[in-house]
C-alpha cells in the first residue's frame, strides 16, 4: 500500500531505477513529462503479488501482481498529451490492472531462462472517458547474452466528435557480457545495445538507436 513502480511489463518495475538500467536514458515508451512515454512509471494505490509453482521445485513458474491505484492523468485534453503526476485522485475514479508472467523453462535445464508476461492497465482520466493500456514482455538469457523486448498499446477516449488517441510503443535490448575476456576492468564491462520507438498523433512515427558510451 502506497506508491509503487507501476507492475506493467519488466522495465517499470525492475529495470527503471538508476541503479539497474544500464542507459542514462529509458526506452521511449516509458519516458516521462516533456521527453514523452505512454504511461507513468508510479502509481499510488495497493497491489497484491505473488507467485505459484507448476509442477516440480524448481520448475515453471507463474507470476501474478493486482493492483488499484488513484488512476491516469495528463497534462492536457489534447490529444497525444503526456501522463501527468497522479499524487492525488483528482476525479474519484480509480484504476485497475494486472500482470502475469511464466517462465516456462525449469531451473535445471541448461538452455538458458526465458520469461514471458502479459499486462493491462485501465482506468478513467477525465469524466467517463476511459484509458486502455495493454503489454507485452519477453527477456531471454543464456549465460554472457541477455535479450529483452516489450510492447505496449493504449487507447485513450476523447471528447464526442474527437479524433481517437491510439498509441504505442516498444523497444528491443540486447547484451553480451565480456567475462571471457581476459582483461582488467573490460572483464567486468557489458556491450548493450537498445532500439525504441514510439507512434504518436503530435509527431511523425520514429525509432531511435541509443548505444552507450
Amino acid at each position: 500500500v502506497g506508491k509503487f513502480l507501476l507492475p506493467f511489463g519488466e522495465f517499470m518495475e525492475r529495470l527503471e531505477p538508476k541503479s539497474v538500467n544500464k542507459f542514462v536514458t529509458n526506452p521511449l515508451p516509458y519516458r516521462e513529462g516533456d521527453e514523452g512515454g505512454l504511461l507513468r512509471i508510479g502509481e499510488v494505490g495497493a497491489q497484491l503479488r505473488g507467485a505459484i509453482h507448476l509442477g516440480s521445485t524448481p520448475g515453471p513458474l507463474a507470476e501474478y501482481a493486482l493492483y488499484v491505484g488513484n488512476g491516469p492523468r495528463f497534462s492536457s485534453d489534447e490529444r497525444g498529451a503526456t501522463p501527468d503526476n497522479n499524487h492525488t485522485d483528482y476525479n474519484g475514479a480509480k484504476a485497475w490492472g494486472a500482470r502475469v508472467g511464466f517462465r516456462p523453462l525449469p531451473f535445471d535445464w541448461e538452455v538458458g531462462r526465458l520469461k514471458l508476461g502479459a499486462s493491462t492497465y485501465n482506468g478513467v482520466w477525465r469524466s467517463s472517458r476511459w484509458l486502455n493500456a495493454w503489454g507485452l514482455d519477453a527477456a531471454y538469457q543464456y549465460e554472457p547474452f541477455e535479450l529483452r523486448a516489450e510492447y505496449i498499446g493504449t487507447h485513450r477516449e476523447m471528447g464526442f466528435g474527437e479524433k481517437k488517441d491510439n498509441r504505442n510503443g516498444w523497444y528491443l535490448q540486447g547484451g553480451y557480457k565480456l567475462n571471457a575476456v581476459p582483461v582488467r576492468f573490460i572483464d567486468r564491462s557489458e556491450v548493450v545495445v537498445r532500439l525504441s520507438g514510439v507512434n504518436s498523433p503530435r509527431i511523425p512515427d520514429f525509432d531511435e538507436a541509443e548505444h552507450p558510451f
